[in-house]
């Protein structure tokens, strides 16, 4: 009996030691997508909402689209938009360059020939470029 309670504490103790990962072993993540994405305008206008991020992982675009009826609430002025912020939620350890904190001004990129493009970059390296666009919609806001 006495043997039996050693070899079984032995083989514990042997389970126990070598499934333990090394302490300096950390796992490497490969999540280079963006999970969500939203812009939300520079005003003191709480009652306008944040834009959602429509994500097509295919193109690796991202677009905000602005409803036409609601257009004035993005705007400064006819035709320009405000400042945005942008705010964000990335995989594991996720890195994104150029930096998304501070104010956008997507006024100074084109949709078509110059969209502004980030790049996500996931622990182990691999990388994944969006572009994103900020467009008016020929509809109204659905009801």
């Amino acid at each position: 009996m006495k043997f039996l309670k050693y070899l079984v504490l032995t083989l514990i103790t042997l389970c126990t030691a070598f499934s333990c990962a090394e302490a300096d072993e950390e796992p490497i993540h490969t999540y280079n997508t963006i999970k969500s994405i939203r812009i939300r305008p520079l005003t003191d206008d709480p009652t306008i909402p944040a834009i959602q991020g429509e994500i097509d992982e295919e193109r690796h675009e991202i677009r905000f689209k602005i409803y036409r009826d609601e257009r004035a609430k993005y705007e400064k002025e006819p035709n320009v938009f405000l400042p945005f912020y942008i705010e964000a939620e990335l995989g594991w350890d996720a890195v994104v360059t150029p930096a998304l904190t501070g104010l956008h001004d997507f006024n100074y990129y084109d949709a078509a020939s110059n969209p502004m493009v980030i790049t996500v970059t996931a622990q182990s390296g691999e990388q994944r470029q969006y572009s994103l666009l900020v467009y008016v919609s020929s509809q109204n806001k659905p009801e």
